[in-house]
């Protein structure tokens, strides 16, 4: 999960580490940065807010977008072109 802006707005993203592929989680809701994973992998939190008016918001229901992000067939999914893809980091 990355936090990008889009058209200004910005936005939570998942994002395949293997291939690229993205699909924005979130969509209008002001100022997110700083996604966080939730130790289960069910919950992401975020920042939310603006200046003074800043909080954590938990984001719930992710497994339906995994899923998405993870089928080939999704049209809504943004998929990279292979000249601009990096290596996939080697795990740790």
């Amino acid at each position: 999960a990355v936090g990008a802006y889009d058209w200004g707005s910005a936005e939570i993203y998942l994002i395949r580490v293997d291939d690229g592929r993205a699909l924005r989680l979130t969509k209008k809701v002001r100022g997110k940065s700083m996604p966080a994973w939730n130790p289960d992998g069910m919950r992401i939190a975020v920042a939310s807010g603006e200046k003074r008016d800043v909080g954590i918001v938990l984001l719930s229901g992710i497994q339906p977008y995994l899923g998405r992000l993870f089928d080939s067939r999704e049209i809504d999914a943004f998929q990279r072109t292979a000249d601009t893809r990096g290596p996939v980091p080697a795990a740790q």
